[in-house]
């Protein structure tokens, strides 16, 4: 819903009233919560909101839990009584008012209403502008946030290893980006630089959860992760040429730290491994990542 709701909207001419209150053109009566004290929507800006929709029984429709959402300001695209309360409104203004349901989806997110809401029924709406700035600014800040969130979530990941680490009475070298690794049998003092073809055996799970995958059949069936898909394509030794970044960079970083004829278990943190996105059911969002590889052949280039 959350995504819909990027639509175009007009631009603000009216602020706030003296009395804080007022009413759209379109008869919505809108409850002026803060008067804000900055200027008026311009055409082409970004606005950061924060906005809360929910049902007449309280279910919750849309809520940004903190986090501004962004909206692309142009005075060309109708969007139902939203729009007409953010044509009241300037940067910094808080307001409250109802619409129905109908309006909402069919007039705002240009959407089917759903069959669990009756068309007439009352929709109550908590909207805030928090700030306006252009699209170059925009661009800006969402790097800004984005690295604000990876230096918060390599932090957690960090806290993680080392808890699981401490826990589990296991010394393990440091890599770099917060890998983590042990090597549990030598090799032959052989390892693999950019370019070379390596093939392993691994197994992987999440943390102090699941196991997801591994090239080995036996395991497979004793983790519970066999499946008849993969066993079709054949269980074989996995190769992966390092720098070609074909697989995450946990890997690109931690298998060249394994001798060829050796073993190791890899602690990869989130930022190198699948991060925000996860990949399948088995590995969640931000999931810090266990792998034990076994290093069978380096091919030099």
């Amino acid at each position: 819903m959350r995504k819909i709701w990027i639509a175009i909207l007009a631009v603000a001419v009216f602020a706030c009233g003296e009395n804080h209150d007022f009413v759209t053109e379109s008869g919505v009566e809108v409850a002026c919560i803060r008067k804000g004290e900055g200027g008026a929507f311009i055409k082409d800006s970004v606005l950061l909101l924060n906005l809360k929709i929910t049902t007449e029984t309280g279910q919750v429709l849309i809520e940004n839990e903190g986090q501004p959402m962004p909206l692309l300001f142009n005075p060309e695209m109708a969007a139902g009584h939203l729009q007409d309360v953010l044509n009241k409104m300037t940067v910094g203004d808080s307001v409250y008012f109802q619409t129905s349901a109908e309006n909402l989806f069919q007039e705002t997110y240009k959407a089917p209403l759903p069959d669990s809401i009756a068309a007439d029924s009352k929709v109550n709406i908590s909207l805030s502008a928090i700030d306006q700035m252009s699209r170059e600014a925009y661009g800006a800040y969402q790097m800004e946030q984005q690295q604000k969130m990876m230096s918060g979530q390599i932090e957690k990941d960090a806290k993680i290893i080392e808890e699981y680490l401490a826990e589990n009475g296991i010394d393990a070298r440091q890599g770099e980006d917060g890998l983590r690794y042990v090597i549990t049998q030598d090799g032959n003092g052989t390892f693999a630089d950019k370019g070379d073809k390596v093939f392993v055996n691994y197994v992987g799970r999440v943390i102090n959860g699941e196991y997801f995958d591994t090239n080995m059949e036996d395991v497979a069936k004793e983790k519970g992760i066999w499946t008849q898909q993969r066993a079709d394509y054949g269980y074989n030794e996995f190769d992966v040429t390092i720098g070609q970044r074909r697989v995450i960079q946990g890997w690109e970083q931690g298998i060249p730290l394994i001798p060829e004829g050796g073993k190791g278990t890899l602690y990869i943190p989130s930022s190198l491994g699948y991060g925000p996105r996860g990949s399948g059911a088995k590995i969640p969002p931000n999931s810090v990542l266990v792998f034990d590889v076994e290093v069978l052949k380096i091919e030099k280039q």
